[in-house]
């Protein structure tokens, strides 16, 4: 199978995405493959490929809307200031993926955003 198809529209996509008009399709087409130096949309990115980790993309994506609820919009500064009560809560939290360890990771990774300086949009828009 190849990792590129082309849709019915003509545009190529990655397999994984699809065809047809879904919201997989559409957020491969607006989201995945666009450039950005949006610091909630690389959190997003950064955070999303965390709990992909093991597990597929589809399983990821299909809880997508409940990632961006319990980390308040990949607000990096909102998901920093989390606390490890915070983390209990979301462990048990059915609507996401509830594993203590990436959950963490998340709230470690937007510590260490915060502590970026220059901010880690700001380094990728150099480039």
């Amino acid at each position: 199978m190849s990792d590129v198809i082309i849709g019915p529209d003509g545009k190529p996509r990655c397999a994984r995405a699809g065809t047809g008009d879904s919201p997989l399709v559409r957020y491969h087409d607006k989201v995945w493959g666009t450039r950005t130096y949006d610091e909630s949309a690389l959190f997003e990115a950064l955070t999303l490929g965390v709990f992909q980790a093991g597990l597929s993309w589809e399983i990821v994506f299909g809880k997508r809307d409940a990632f961006q609820k319990v980390f308040h919009g990949f607000d990096v500064a909102r998901v920093a200031r989390m606390t490890s009560r915070d983390v209990s809560q979301l462990v048990e939290d059915a609507s996401i993926i509830r594993n203590r360890a990436k959950i963490e990771a998340t709230v470690n990774n937007a510590r260490a955003m915060m502590s970026a300086c220059p901010s880690l949009a700001d380094r990728w828009s150099r480039h």
